[in-house]
């Protein structure tokens, strides 16, 4: 083929191709981008359905949550969150038995306003993912105003700034758990507004 332009959804994913048969091509980046006018702070009853009120949420995708390689960051979440943090895992395709009270789960949200406001309720979201072309959940988290924190492999560490969301090394769960403290300490609505802008800015 004469003329062949790549175009990767991250500038990590592009620089793999890079690096592949097809490196003489034309070889660019264009973020993902999303509507922002679903993705954005939305008002839910969420916390109060279901007793989350007063709580520190920590949301999170199960679907990487419950992968075997990440155990080690469940068993260690667990076992140090203070008594007013709820780890919610959405995205369930089997529930669990016997989970401490400071577990909730859900299963899938097909409604993209509905996911908004399950971003919206959180006070942050912590993705522990390992390979990601470019996580798409952080970018809609952060555009309905929820800091992030994420491992920083592959695609995931361009969606986070260092400022309203935080990037950590793949596997080091202390780090991530202390990011999630770090962002506590600082509250989301100090940095809410920085968050959306940046999303709507770049993406």
């Amino acid at each position: 083929i004469p003329r062949v332009t790549i175009i990767g959804a991250s500038e990590w994913i592009a620089n793999e191709c890079k690096r592949s048969v097809l490196s003489n091509c034309d070889i660019r980046y264009i973020h993902n981008g999303f509507n922002l006018d679903i993705f954005k702070p939305t008002e839910s009853i969420i916390r109060k359905q279901h007793g989350l009120e007063g709580k520190y949420v920590i949301l999170a995708p199960a679907g990487k949550w419950y992968l075997p390689v990440n155990k080690p960051t469940l068993d260690y979440f667990l076992a140090n969150m203070a008594d007013d943090m709820v780890l919610v895992l959405f995205g369930c395709s089997t529930f669990h038995d016997g989970l401490p009270d400071n577990v909730w789960e859900i299963g899938y949200i097909k409604n993209p306003k509905e996911m908004a406001a399950l971003y919206s309720m959180a006070d942050i979201f912590v993705n522990c993912t390992r390979e990601d072309t470019l996580p798409g959940v952080n970018l809609e988290c952060q555009a309905a105003g929820t800091p992030v924190v994420s491992y920083d492999a592959t695609g995931c560490k361009e969606t986070v700034n260092g400022i309203c969301g935080k990037s950590v090394s793949v596997g080091d769960y202390k780090a991530l758990y202390k990011a999630v403290l770090e962002i506590r300490s600082i509250g989301k609505s100090a940095i809410q507004e920085q968050c959306i802008r940046w999303i709507r800015d770049n993406f």
